[in-house]
């Protein structure tokens, strides 16, 4: 039997290692909320999986749901020259936004990645708005933990 309070709100579960992570909380016993981008089809078909388009998030809100924790893993290193205005979104004001609905979607805990192409010494060309952004969701998420020392952040 599904305990209901192991609901996981995802993003980034289309990637490589977002699918292998979906199979592992299935495995684990969770069932899960994907946000994925409106053109993105998704990995697996499963009953434990509900496909959300990022742009319909308010919408887990209106709900009466408990999400147990929100993965955040989705990111835009900015490869095939995309807008530092679209990496923004995705690394910054996306996992921003889903900070701000931790208390609605009655959740303590939050869970993202980061990178390991933060050292200031390399030079990785297209990569520096990537990096730069990745940077600051850590320090805006620092000062959300700070005004909301319930919450649990963990940064992988």
């Amino acid at each position: 039997m599904l305990d209901v309070n192991k609901k996981i709100l995802m993003t980034g579960a289309t990637s490589f290692v977002g699918t292998h992570l979906l199979h592992s909380l299935i495995k684990e016993g969770y069932s899960i909320i994907a946000l994925k981008r409106p053109i993105t089809e998704p990995t697996i078909i499963n009953t434990l999986i509900e496909w959300l388009n990022i742009q319909d998030i308010e919408k887990i809100c209106q709900s009466s749901m408990n999400i147990h924790a929100i993965v955040h893993i989705a990111t835009d290193y900015g490869r095939n020259r995309t807008p530092i205005s679209e990496q923004y979104k995705c690394n910054v004001l996306l996992p921003t936004r889903l900070l701000e609905l931790m208390p609605a979607l009655k959740t303590k805990f939050f869970i993202s990645t980061d990178s390991f192409f933060g050292k200031y010494e390399k030079h990785y060309g297209y990569m520096r708005s990537y990096m730069a952004s990745k940077r600051h969701f850590v320090e805006l998420s620092k000062i959300y933990v700070e005004e909301h020392p319930d919450v649990c952040f963990i940064n992988l």
